[in-house]
């Protein structure tokens, strides 16, 4: 089965259960696990929710968190939400570099075994080929939590995206520059309901 062309919530909203994306179905007016579309109920269940419904859920939380935004309270729960991930994103970088470190040395042991001719170089060339890879992966994810680690002040922060709902949210309707500006990603379980990952912290739930 041919899956369906791209839609509002194609590559955000996934199935909670087994991660593919959700597809649309005109018939429905909403999405069904992309697993369940193709392979039916051996690979999943449908994980049916309707287009119109996830977008007024949405609204509903971008609207609610326009009000709510400016409060001190607020503004406290992002500075701790904020330390908490610095911490988090701390722990993950030592990972990455270990594990780097770690390929690194592999990459030493490999060429040592070729210079012993205990392996061939077709063998050392295929080690190496995947070692570069895993080791530009983890670059790449080195330099994304690098990048979320700058320092930002909350306060100017949160102006700046309460502006930014005043304005989307004049529209009263979800568009695809306000779904990727505010929503990292969907998962849908298998009842339907929605669990929405909004791209700042105090949004998630």
């Amino acid at each position: 089965m041919t899956a369906p062309k791209k839609h509002l919530f194609t590559n955000i909203a996934f199935c909670a259960d087994c991660g593919t994306g959700m597809w649309y179905r005109q018939n429905r007016k909403g999405y069904i696990c992309g697993g369940y579309g193709r392979h039916g109920s051996k690979k999943c269940s449908h994980h049916a929710i309707k287009e119109s419904g996830l977008k007024s859920i949405i609204l509903s939380d971008l609207k609610k968190y326009a009000r709510e935004i400016s409060k001190e309270g607020l503004i406290k729960k992002l500075e701790q939400q904020t330390v908490r991930a610095e911490k988090t994103t701390n722990k993950k970088l030592a990972s990455i570099e270990r594990e780097m470190k770690r390929l690194v040395e592999r990459k030493s042991k490999f060429l040592n075994l070729l210079a012993n001719e205990i392996i061939t170089k077709a063998d050392y060339q295929r080690a190496i080929e995947e070692i570069n890879r895993e080791l530009k992966r983890l670059s790449a994810q080195k330099t994304e939590l690098q990048h979320s680690l700058e320092s930002k002040n909350i306060h100017e922060e949160i102006a700046k995206l309460k502006a930014e709902l005043d304005k989307y949210l004049l529209f009263n309707d979800l568009t695809e520059e306000m779904l990727h500006r505010f929503v990292r990603r969907i998962e849908i379980k298998a009842d339907g309901t929605p669990k929405i990952f909004y791209r700042f912290s105090a949004l998630s739930a």
